[in-house]
Parts: structure tokens; sequence; C-alpha cells
């Protein structure tokens, strides 16, 4: 897994099988599966509330950080 985070976005690749959807089913099956099981670790991971609770408090810190600078450079207080 890859997490690239960009401005208020955090993209995640997950690496799965590529899956020829032309392909009879019974030949994909196995990807379509394993492909299913890491859905759904990355799912049980985002839903988790540690998880939860350290995006929002890195969320918090760079607003703080924002809020900080917008006001150095206007004078503002």
């Amino acid at each position: 897994m890859i997490v690239r985070p960009i401005k208020s976005l955090a993209f995640v690749n997950v690496q799965t099988p590529a899956i020829n959807h032309l392909l009879d089913f019974d030949t994909v099956k196995d990807h379509i599966i394993e492909s299913l099981h890491v859905l759904e670790r990355l799912r049980v991971f985002a839903m988790d509330e540690s998880v939860r609770r350290l995006i929002l408090a890195a969320i918090q810190i760079s607003l703080d950080y924002f809020v900080r600078q917008i006001k150095t450079e206007t004078g503002a207080r």
C-alpha cells in the first residue's frame, strides 16, 4: 500500500492483480477474491477509530498551521 498525501486528500494505491473482465469468471475468480480481501483489509484499517483520530488530529494541526500563516501574512490577530 502506498499513501500519497496531496493538499487535502490522501490517495492510497493498493496492489491487486489485474483482472481481465472479458475472461470467464472461473478463470479470474482467484484474482477477484484476492482483490476483495485486500479491499476488506483497507476498509477495516480506514474504519479503525484510532486511525480516524490520527487523521483528524493531522488535519487539525494543518488547519492551525495555515491559520497562523494567514494571520502572520495579513497582520491579523
